[in-house]
């Protein structure tokens, strides 16, 4: 059985802690990311205005096109 106390004096755990919260953070902006590029391609497709695209995705109006033109 190990002891607690050897992690307890261990400094690298609170940093891989860190790292992996960094990392699960990373993931979910990137899940974020997907899901809004998919509602925007979705929209684009409905024929819905660049603006109101732009307020539901957070995406710039260069970004909106640059989705519109890889849908092509």
């Amino acid at each position: 059985q190990v002891s607690k106390e050897v992690f307890e004096h261990d400094e690298s755990i609170p940093e891989l802690e860190e790292e992996k919260l960094e990392a699960v953070n990373i993931a979910k902006r990137n899940e974020r990311h997907d899901t809004n590029v998919e509602i925007a391609k979705s929209l684009l497709r409905d024929g819905i205005d660049t603006v109101v695209i732009m307020r539901a995705t957070g995406f710039s109006k260069e970004q909106i096109e640059e989705i519109r033109n890889n849908m092509l």
